[in-house]
């Protein structure tokens, strides 16, 4: 930005100074992901290393808006509260 310092990832919350619509030198794939990437549940773009992806209908959920919140992201397949009270399977 037009302050010096450089951004590396995604931002949510930044200095005008890093705004892509305020310096044209700044690559606009670092603004705010796009709202369609928001938990289902809050609607936050923000805090994607606790975003999990539901296998099955490829919504985001963040684990601490889970009901019981997840500690961590969990690895290998998962499906999301609304498939798996749908009955839905990863063999659907």
């Amino acid at each position: 930005g037009k302050c010096g310092g450089t951004i590396v990832n995604n931002v949510v919350n930044c200095a005008p100074c890093h705004l892509p619509c305020k310096d044209p030198t700044i690559d606009v794939t670092l603004s705010r992901p796009e709202a369609s990437l928001a938990c289902e549940v809050c609607r936050f773009v923000d805090e994607e290393e606790k975003m999990l992806l539901c296998d099955a209908c490829g919504t985001e959920w963040h684990t601490t808006c889970l009901d019981p919140p997840l500690a961590s992201v969990l690895e290998g397949d998962w499906l999301c509260p609304r498939c798996v009270k749908d009955g839905v399977t990863l063999e659907d």
